[in-house]
Formats: structure tokens, C-alpha cells, sequence
């Protein structure tokens, strides 16, 4: 499901946690146990964008993060988390994020 907003646009070069809040989509008494999460291009070139994806994602309640890094310029990327939950259910959020060089804008 869409997240309902994109995330802020991303500097060349940067390197942050992206996070989504699963509170509206967990019901009461569930937990999340483990998370998937992928990147994909949806417009300009990036050959390796799960290459983007750092480390392993961090769980924090209901809200799970990733660090992203090295996004190319000129490039708008879907960021989607897929949340296991502790009844064996599976949740899905995405957004997007455009990467833009600030010396170029």
C-alpha cells in the first residue's frame, strides 16, 4: 500500500535511515518480526539500485528503517518494506524518493 506521502527529496551523495510507520496497518497484540525491503527505479538509469539498501533494516515497535545510500542523480526510486508480522501475515508500504544533485538544481 502506498505510504500516502513520497519521502523527501535526497541529495547525491547522502546517506540516512529511511523509515515507515506500520501503526495503521498492525493489529492489536501483533508485533513485527522481520522486515524485506527493496528499491527499485521507476524513472531515469540505475543498473544496481538494491545496491542501495545498507546494512539490515532496524525494528524499533512499529516502525521499521533502512539505510539508504549512494542514490544517483536524476533518479526517482520506489523504496518498499514488507513486514512479517508475528501471526505469520505479511504487510507492504512503499514511497517513493527522487535524488537530485544540488549544485545542478
Amino acid at each position: 500500500m502506498y505510504a500516502g506521502r513520497d519521502f523527501d527529496r535526497s541529495d547525491v551523495g547522502e546517506n540516512e535511515l529511511y523509515s515507515f510507520d506500520f501503526v495503521n496497518d498492525i493489529a492489536g497484540g501483533l508485533s513485527i518480526t522481520g522486515s524485506t525491503w527493496t528499491i527499485s527505479v521507476m524513472e531515469g538509469v540505475d543498473a544496481t539500485p538494491s545496491s542501495r539498501l545498507q546494512g539490515s533494516p532496524i525494528i524499533l515497535g512499529t516502525v521499521v528503517s533502512h539505510r539508504i545510500s549512494g542514490l544517483l542523480e536524476d533518479v526517482t526510486y520506489r523504496v518498499q518494506c514488507k513486514a512479517n508480522l508475528s501471526d505469520s501475515s505479511v504487510v507492504s508500504l512503499w514511497s517513493n524518493v527522487e535524488s537530485k544533485d544540488p549544485m545542478n538544481d
